[in-house]
């Protein structure tokens, strides 16, 4: 009975491959696959290139700082961070959905998203201003806090990127992304190699976004197009602004469930813990461009089947899915199995406390993967509420467990506190959507 069922579950799985493996070839002869492939193959290359270009300068850096300083700096960064939804007023999914669904509306969409962008940015930077007397930070911390800050008015100008992926002009922004990284990373290399500080990083990091402006703004221009021409709508902007709404709550949570076990841990253990923490996530999400990328180059393709037809949406949704999933698994659990090594090489022996963690919140990205299908396809769906409920319960129950597991298991109660809360995402928005097909 055994053998039976071993030989029932190869005959599945070879069945599976060859499914996927005829679909493939039965697509790629598509002309509408031909485009998504090739944007998204521009995407994929592009955030390659950048990770390969800084990733040694990332290693070099933490090797740099040592435990307390890295801390110190991913402190500055999760604090902010913390307040980055009111930044963004959640609407950049819907921003992106407008403008596959509108192009025509090209310069309305985008000069009113900037302008909703740049008053949450001074909001937000308004918010950390008044939060710092409040926090038991030293003089140095909330410096680079305040610099960092500084930085989000140029933030509001990632609009661009969304023009350029609504569109399928990825190369566009790949070109600019490699420019800026190669940029950054040797500015990088220069603070560290002349040993001028956590400071002058902290400018580094302040000077990215304003880089990545002016290269989209130059792409832009050469396309024939003009930010002069972009038009700010007041109706507009409080239609997106209404959508959105549940959506800027969504970003909280979302920006709180990913930042607040670093805030945490700096206040229930120390900033080094933080540090040692900080080298194992970065590890961990090295790879979690690729899910990112390649939903968000299908997403113009989903949306479009779903004018075509439910089955042909289902399908797509479904496939989708099942990639991100088996390449998630195939990129983590190497890391798993060789996370020991993979500190030490990287970081060396002051980092090797790391080690727990990595294993754990390696596996974190599943949930991120499948948590990025979940809230597209609620926005596709024009359910916001859902993505709401969906991102608050994930975001409670990150939080509860970190007061319970770090206390008890250290920054690897941190990284089980993360991993649960992100695979519990994907299961409370079924549970929401059942609860809902139920009520109708």
């Amino acid at each position: 009975m055994i053998r039976r069922a071993k030989e029932k579950l190869v005959l599945q799985y070879y069945g599976m491959v060859n499914l996927f493996t005829t679909d493939f070839r039965r697509m790629r002869t598509h002309e509408g696959f031909k485009r998504y492939f090739k944007n998204t193959g521009w995407l994929f290359l592009g955030r390659l290139g950048g990770m390969a270009i800084s990733f040694y300068s990332s290693v070099y850096l933490v090797r740099y700082l040592g435990p307390e300083n890295n801390g110190a700096l991913s402190y500055a960064l999760s604090f902010v961070a913390l307040f980055g939804f009111l930044a963004s007023l959640g609407i950049d999914s819907i921003l992106y959905r407008d403008l596959v669904d509108r192009p025509h509306d090209r310069d309305k969409l985008l000069g009113t998203a900037l302008g909703l962008k740049i008053i949450g940015s001074l909001i937000t930077i308004a918010a950390i201003f008044t939060a710092l007397p409040f926090m038991y930070n030293d003089a140095r911390v909330n410096l680079i806090i305040i610099i960092i800050a500084a930085s989000l008015i140029f933030q509001s100008f990632n609009v661009f990127q969304y023009f350029f992926q609504a569109n399928l002009l990825s190369k566009h922004t790949t070109v600019v992304y490699l420019t800026v990284t190669a940029l950054l990373t040797t500015m990088k290399l220069s603070v560290i190699w002349l040993h001028k500080g956590l400071l002058f990083i902290a400018l580094v990091l302040f000077l990215e976004p304003i880089l990545y402006f002016l290269g989209h703004w130059f792409v832009y221009q050469r396309q024939q197009l003009k930010i002069s021409q972009w038009q700010f709508d007041h109706n507009l902007a409080r239609s997106m602004f209404i959508v959105s709404l549940p959506l800027i709550l969504s970003s909280a949570f979302a920006s709180i469930a990913g930042r607040i076990d670093q805030v945490m841990i700096k206040q229930l253990m120390d900033i080094r813990s933080v540090g040692l923490y900080d080298a194992a996530v970065r590890i961990a999400e090295v790879w979690y461009f690729v899910p990112s990328i390649i939903i968000s180059s299908v997403f113009p393709a989903i949306v479009n089947a779903k004018k075509v037809g439910h089955a042909v949406y289902r399908n797509r949704l479904i496939k989708l899915t099942l990639y991100v999933f088996l390449g998630s698994v195939a990129v983590a659990l190497p890391i798993y199995l060789f996370a020991p090594l993979i500190i030490r090489l990287l970081y060396g022996v002051a980092y090797m406390p790391a080690v727990g963690v990595l294993r754990i919140y390696v596996w974190a990205g599943i949930g991120v993967g499948m948590a990025a299908i979940v809230n597209n396809y609620l926005i596709i769906e024009h359910r916001t509420s859902s993505v709401f409920f969906v991102n608050f319960f994930s975001m409670a129950m990150n939080v509860l467990l970190n007061l319970y597991l770090i206390p008890k298991f250290g920054i690897s109660g941190a990284a089980l506190a993360t991993l649960i809360s992100y695979i519990a995402i994907p299961i409370i928005a079924i549970i929401i959507n059942n609860k809902k097909r139920y009520e109708k």
